[in-house]
Parts: structure tokens; C-alpha cells; sequence
């Protein structure tokens, strides 16, 4: 097969994709009895200036009449709940047939004639896009498209992605019967498997069972990619819920420990925070957990504030960040078992928890807007309207159809509203002493 991408000094710096139709010489192979295949890209020697520097990447092997080159890409996180779903068609592609949902088994499973669970949500349409409508925070969706020609249909994988979750947080680990990029270290006592126990985020948790007795240490942790870094960069606290179930706690010293973060990084090496800041179950003990005092089921948020971590040091390039969770070694155990799910990376600088609430409906036409107000802020720049655009654009200094105030209260009223209409409004957190901690907010 010799195929050409041609390439010349004025086509610029951005990436060039070449799609190379290989369907000739399949025939020329015998799959009975091959040993190897070897795919060899090189320069054309025949004329052609033979210096330069190629950069290749992301090399995908695909039927013809598939489609491919999903937006968001698979496995995509942080993805806005308003987000509209893309593709490249097929080369014999004239309609599309496409399935979406929450459950990877029905959306791979159906088809025209056996949609039990009403997936199809786009039968032979024009267009290689869908818009899903508004999507529920911190939910892993799933979504196939079938390239329709005629009577001709090819099934397309099913690609998935999770929504940005409510607060702000970027989800490190879901844990949907996989780890999900993170390992369990070699030497750990604790065995992982995955249960709808302590599923706060979609339908599963990680699983974790120690089945000895004794005083030990146990991690589990995630080598975050350079996209992750930079937004490790830019939040300071990460959070974690936690399951524990009394009857599968036996004897030892009774107390179960979630107690140590650390980060292991290119440029500034292990670095341990031996507490976590908040518990929402133990306040004044987080981390630690009796089960005489706590139910029979107990599910709880950790937050550790990894802000005096120098994360700023990290190569924004390159390099590796390893994360990892672990118990303290002093904490002695008999059977323990954990449950973890929604590991997220969080701002403590912005403002949270909105009331009322983001998208809610049937709201009082005199209501009073409050927040949790992030870590640094001093005063609030409060902004309101009822066009998202004007709201997200305004500044303290050009804010155009919209109410600005800068207030020191984390309320605001913004008078009587019409009736049956929708309001947006967004709170920057303003940092007076310190103008670098000043953190804007989300529409």
C-alpha cells in the first residue's frame, strides 16, 4: 500500500489529519497463517526534500463505513452538562442512527427493532451531531451512532463521558467496574472489587477488603496526565466519599482510618498532608470511624486541603504526578472494608453551594441569593440578570444589562421577578489583600 500526505512549509503548525484507506490489500494478506503485521510510515524518497520533523499521534484503526473522531472524546471528564455530541461520519454514511443513555448495556444492545429501554434517541437523521438537552451533574453518559446507507447499517462503538460535577470539582475517580485509571500498590493487603454499596457518584464504588489483623499501611493511587496536573494547579482541596459498614468490621481495635493524602511529583518529590480538614460524619476526628458510634451504615465526605503542596513546581509538561490515598499506620484492623467513590478535585476559593439551587424551578418572585463563600474572600461581586451570555461576559468594569454589586455579605437580594421566567446570576469572590486568590464564579 503507498498512499501520499502531502505536506508543504505553508500549510502552517496546526495538526493535519490523513485518513489511508487500506481496504486493497487485505486481500493480499493471509490471516491464517500471519505471524505479525508491521505498519511503516516514512517520507517519500522519490523527489521529495527528506529533512524535517514529524510529529504523529493518535493512530486509529477503523472500519470504513464506521463512524469515528467522537466529540467529547471517549472517556472524557469535566464535560459541560449543556454539551452537544459530534462525530465524523463514515465514508458510505448517509443517515445516522443514534443511541444515548446512562447504562453502557442498553445503549450497546440496542438496535431499530429491540429498544426496550427507548436509547434511539435519533433514527436515520441528516446531521452528524446531537444536542442531548441538559444533563445531570457527575453522571457518566454512553452513546453509539450506527451509519445508515440504504439498507446498509454499521454498528458504531459506544463512547462515554462524565459531566463536570456540581460543585465546581473536577472527578478523578467514579470507579465503574474499573479503576479508572488508578492501581492498588503491589504490596497492599487489600483486595479491590466494585459494589453498589457507597455509590454517590452513578451506580458503583470501589470496593476495598483487608481480611487480616494487624497494624499496616495500604494506597491506592492515580498517575495523573498533563491535562490533570494543570487543573490539579488550579483547585487546593480534593475530596472523597467513604462508606463504612459495621458487620463487615470484626474484632482488632475497632476504629477504621482514612487518614493520609500524599502527592508524588516531577519537581518537588512525596509530599504527605496526615489529616484531613473536614469530615461531614466526625467532625472532630475526621478520618476516623468507630462503629459503635455510627450506624450500622455510615457515608461521609473527606476533604484534605493540599494548598501548601507546591504543585506550582510541577512541570507543566512532561514529567509525572502520582496521588495516592492511604490509612494510617497505626490504625489496627480486623476484616475492614472501605467503599470509595467520587474522588474530586475541588477550589476552596470559589463559592458554593448556590441557594436556590443551580436549574431549580418554581422559585419565590422575591427570593434572597446566598453561597458558602470561598477561602479567601473578603468582599462578593455579585452579578444578575436574566441572559446568560450578558452574565457570564460582565465585569466589575463593563457590565451591560446586568444588576453588579459588590457586596460583604454572602447574600443578595435582587428585588420582585417576573413570573415563569429564568434568571442567571454569578458570584467572583474578591480577595482585596492578596488580588492573585480573587476567584470567579459559575453562571
Amino acid at each position: 500500500m503507498d498512499q501520499g500526505a502531502k505536506w508543504h512549509a505553508n500549510a502552517g503548525s496546526e495538526p493535519i489529519n490523513f485518513v489511508y484507506n487500506y481496504s486493497l490489500t487485505l486481500p493480499q494478506i493471509d490471516f491464517d497463517n500471519l505471524e505479525h503485521l508491521q505498519l511503516v510510515f516514512g517520507t517519500n524518497h522519490g523527489g521529495y526534500d527528506p529533512g524535517g520533523v514529524y510529529y504523529l499521534d493518535n493512530v486509529q484503526m477503523f472500519g470504513a463505513g464506521a463512524a469515528y473522531v467522537p466529540s467529547p472524546i471517549d472517556g472524557a471528564k469535566d464535560v459541560s452538562i449543556g454539551t452537544s455530541l459530534g462525530w465524523t461520519p463514515g465514508i458510505y454514511a448517509d443517515k445516522h442512527d443514534v443511541y444515548f443513555g446512562t447504562n453502557f448495556n442498553d445503549v450497546n444492545n440496542a438496535s431499530r427493532t429491540d429498544d426496550p429501554n427507548g436509547v434511539l434517541v435519533g433514527q436515520n437523521q441528516d446531521a452528524n451531531s446531537y444536542d442531548p438537552g441538559g444533563l445531570d451533574y457527575g453522571k457518566t453518559c454512553f452513546w453509539r451512532v450506527d451509519e445508515v446507507n440504504d439498507t446498509n447499517i454499521w454498528k458504531g462503538d459506544v463512547w462515554s463521558f462524565t459531566t463536570e460535577y456540581l460543585d465546581s470539582g473536577y472527578v478523578l475517580g467514579d470507579w465503574e467496574d474499573n479503576l479508572d485509571g488508578w492501581y492498588v500498590w503491589d504490596n497492599n493487603p487489600a483486595t479491590q472489587s466494585y459494589s453498589t454499596t457507597g455509590a454517590t457518584l452513578n451506580n458503583k464504588s470501589l470496593k476495598m477488603s483487608v481480611d487480616v489483623t494487624g497494624r499496616f499501611i495500604w494506597q491506592f493511587g492515580i498517575f495523573m496526565s498533563t491535562e490533570e496536573i494543570q487543573i490539579l494547579k488550579a483547585n487546593d482541596l480534593f475530596s472523597l466519599d467513604v462508606t463504612f459498614v459495621t458487620p463487615e468490621w470484626l474484632g482488632g481495635g475497632g476504629w477504621g482510618q482514612v487518614r493520609y493524602l500524599a502527592i508524588n511529583a516531577t519537581g518537588i518529590g512525596w509530599n504527605q498532608i496526615d489529616n484531613p480538614i473536614s469530615d461531614t460524619s466526625n467532625p472532630d476526628a475526621p478520618g476516623e470511624w468507630n462503629p459503635s458510634s455510627f450506624g450500622e451504615i455510615d457515608t461521609r465526605t473527606l476533604t484534605w486541603d493540599y494548598s501548601d503542596i507546591p504543585v506550582v513546581d510541577i512541570p507543566a509538561t512532561g514529567g509525572y504526578c502520582q496521588f495516592s490515598i492511604g490509612t494510617n499506620h497505626d490504625a489496627v484492623f480486623t476484616n475492614a472494608t472501605f467503599y470509595f467513590d467520587n474522588a474530586r478535585l475541588l477550589n476552596s476559593g470559589i463559592p458554593t453551594k448556590p441557594h436556590p439551587a443551580n436549574q431549580q424551578t418554581d422559585v419565590q418572585t422575591e427570593p434572597t441569593l446566598s453561597w458558602t463563600p470561598g477561602k479567601y474572600a473578603e468582599t462578593h461581586d455579585v452579578y444578575f440578570g436574566d441572559n446568560f451570555d450578558d452574565v457570564n461576559a460582565a465585569s466589575m468594569d463593563s457590565h451591560p444589562n446586568v444588576t453588579y454589586v459588590n457586596i460583604d455579605v454572602n447574600s443578595f437580594k435582587p428585588g420582585s421577578l417576573e413570573f415563569n421566567s429564568t434568571y442567571y446570576w454569578r458570584v467572583d469572590e474578591i480577595s482585596n489583600t492578596d488580588p492573585d486568590k480573587t476567584r470567579r464564579g459559575d453562571v
